[in-house]
């Protein structure tokens, strides 16, 4: 049985912001990809009570009771302006499997470098890069073989013609009878290891990039086809790539930002590689493409603060590992689109770990 298509409702407050129609109008297109059938990816539903007049539809991965869920905010971006106001849109999302830490393939993969610190600091001293494992032993207490790690695939939608840009924020959110909501939040994206932490104070919270001085900016992701050659070749192998850690705490007071991480690391970085891809450009039903997406530091959205209290780990909650795949989705071509090319997104997932 197919399934329902999903129609986005417009706000009649936005529709006159530029880019704001042309953005409901793809991302809607990504979300009626759920015709398709993959293998060896499930997609994770709308709330179908969300979808109507007033809101967008809401997409939330849920693995547990008792952990934190997941979902992928959009902020699509005109001439520096957020085109859905405040209204808060979800990519759609598919999941692969929730494994475990002592068995998972992230535990070999590369970490070659810090986010958020000075360009001095930014490379390792001692070597080029570490095994996961290794670096989140020192920096991440209590993770053990049982922690659950989460594989998602989530769908950005795409501009054709340049009426937005793909901006987005992953959220860490919490059930509404959920007890422990304080955690610290780790990001390792396209094997740069960020320098602090995102705590959320109790509330649900927006995991964004951080600069040196605390500033904070959404991600920015653009389609690796849209790229020169030479700008391919310089992108990282672990492109669209990105893992986050939620680890539960007791905290002293509230506060908004830890700084993790230490300077017995060390330098070098790994260069190039060949970017990820769909295999040359995946087409779907309807008038899209779908393929790989480089992640950047988008728009400036705030300042944090370090917190300089005593921080320890809760007895109190679930740690639980994402790693997220993003893929692009631009309405631009109308050929077809079948769930074999969606079992290539899931399979991407594993060509990132053995890089």
């Amino acid at each position: 049985m197919m399934p329902t298509t999903i129609q986005i409702p417009t706000i009649k407050s936005l529709e006159q912001i530029a880019g704001y129609e042309t953005f409901v109008r793809d991302l809607q297109t990504a979300y009626n990809l759920q015709g398709l059938d993959p293998t060896q990816l499930r997609w994770v539903a709308a709330k179908e009570d969300q979808v109507s007049v007033n809101y967008p539809p809401s997409v939330v991965v849920n693995v547990a009771n008792g952990t934190p869920q997941l979902a992928v905010n959009l902020h699509p971006r005109k001439d520096g302006r957020e085109v859905t106001g405040h209204a808060t849109y979800h990519a759609p999302l598919l999941v692969r499997e929730v494994g475990r830490w002592g068995t998972s393939n992230l535990r070999g993969h590369k970490v070659t470098q810090w986010r958020g610190r000075s360009e001095s600091e930014t490379f390792f001293q001692k070597k080029a890069s570490y095994p996961f494992y290794e670096f989140l032993d020192k920096l991440v207490e209590g993770l053990q073989d049982t922690t659950p790690v989460v594989e998602v695939v989530a769908l950005l939608p795409v501009s054709p013609d340049g009426s937005y840009d793909t901006e987005f924020a992953p959220e860490i959110r919490f059930a509404d009878h959920l007890d422990h909501r304080h955690y610290k939040i780790a990001v390792l994206m396209e094997g740069g290891f960020s320098a602090f932490s995102l705590l959320t104070r109790g509330q649900r919270r927006e995991v964004q990039d951080i600069d040196k001085v605390q500033n904070h900016y959404n991600w920015k992701a653009d389609f690796i086809a849209d790229m020169s050659d030479i700008e391919q070749l310089m992108l990282p192998s672990s492109a669209g790539h990105m893992v986050l850690i939620a680890q539960p705490v007791e905290e002293e007071r509230p506060y908004i930002d830890f700084r993790s991480g230490s300077d017995d690391y060390g330098s070098g970085f790994r260069g190039g590689g060949s970017p990820l891809t769909l295999g040359g450009g995946v087409m779907t039903k309807g008038g899209a493409s779908i393929g790989g997406v480089s992640i950047s530091q988008g728009s400036h959205v705030g300042k944090g603060s370090l917190y300089d209290g005593e921080l320890r780990k809760s007895s109190n909650g679930n740690t639980v590992i994402y790693h997220i795949r993003f893929l692009g989705v631009k309405p631009d071509v109308a050929q077809a689109l079948t769930k074999e090319a969606l079992d290539k997104a899931g399979q991407s997932l594993d060509t990132f770990v053995k890089e």
